[in-house]
């Protein structure tokens, strides 16, 4: 990746050159952010990018995943360009992170994890909406921000994956789902706690289940292992709760929280899994109008895999 962040910028690489194409507001952010060997070219004002550019007259690979249909057809037009998607290849290159970029990422986690940790010992007495401006408070005080809106989802609430903070007293079965951004990388978190009261025994039958999917699925971020293999082994363990499993295991982690990539945790998936790429590893299950239990990590794909995200995994009740 850049390392860049902007509102608006185009970047053309060819075999003499790498130039970087912006507006003339963000030209001074920009001159931090970009590493050597990059020319930097403001557009005068009124210009348009396919002007900047100029006439290639050969073939162009675009990032078809980013670059919308009327942009890419007005450098086909203007450029005299013959386009190609490399959006494959380019998504291949974001998965498998250098050593800079994981250890970004592994900053982002930790970080993360500590103020997750301090959630939880926080949340007694506090509604859903109280704990989710906590977490994007501290957010910003020790990193950049959140890389996602965070989900606290407290007793039926937490069926519901991608609920919205509501006004509702934090009280039995808790979803926190939140994450960082450090230095443009992201981190992703998920822990199930009880707060108020002591879980019940099929909210604890819910929660070891899903505890050992999760466990399964980390086992299985090896490189070169397929990537089916971090679904079907977490999937096993759910047993008869596997029904209530309603979304993916996880999802690539880098400068986006759901970052390009060409492997996909799917159950059917024929990828391999890249050596120093970093995923999450999330299975839940969620009963409808009663509760959802879902336990996330950020893992780095090795030799062993390793946990980036660190808060302990066992069942906390916060009375």
């Amino acid at each position: 990746a850049t390392g860049i962040s902007a509102g608006f910028a185009a970047l053309l690489v060819t075999q003499r050159s790498r130039r970087l194409f912006c507006s003339r507001h963000e030209i001074s952010m920009l001159q931090s952010q970009v590493k050597p060997g990059i020319r930097l070219i403001p557009l005068k004002k009124g210009q348009r990018l396919t002007d900047a550019i100029g006439v290639i007259n050969g073939p162009l690979g675009i990032n078809a995943t980013s670059l919308s249909y009327s942009t890419a057809r007005a450098i086909q037009r203007s450029c005299k360009a013959r386009l190609m998607d490399i959006s494959a290849e380019l998504a291949l290159q974001r998965e498998v992170k250098t050593r800079e970029e994981i250890a970004l990422i592994a900053r982002s986690c930790a970080i993360a994890s500590r103020i997750v940790g301090e959630a939880m010992r926080r949340a007694k007495g506090r509604t859903e909406r109280e704990l989710a401006r906590f977490l994007v408070e501290r957010a910003q005080e020790l990193a950049d921000g959140t890389s996602f809106d965070p989900i606290v989802a407290s007793g039926p609430n937490g069926a519901n994956p991608h609920h919205l903070p509501s006004a509702r007293k934090l009280h039995g079965m808790v979803v926190l789902d939140f994450g960082v951004r450090h230095k443009g990388y992201c981190s992703d978190i998920t822990r199930t706690f009880c707060v108020g009261r002591q879980p019940t025994g099929k909210e604890r039958e819910a929660y070891d289940r899903v505890l050992a999917a999760e466990l399964a699925g980390v086992r299985e971020c090896v490189a070169g292992n397929n990537a089916s293999k971090v679904v079907t082994e977490a999937v096993e363990q759910l047993g008869d709760m596997a029904p209530y499993f309603i979304h993916r295991i996880g999802h690539s982690v880098g400068v986006e929280i759901h970052d390009p990539s060409r492997t996909q945790l799917l159950e059917d998936s024929k990828d391999l899994l890249q050596a120093n790429s970093t995923f999450t590893v999330e299975p839940g299950v969620y009963f409808p109008s009663r509760f959802g239990i879902r336990i996330e990590d950020t893992v780095l794909i090795g030799e062993r895999p390793k946990r980036l995200t660190t808060v302990g995994r066992e069942l906390v009740v916060v009375r």
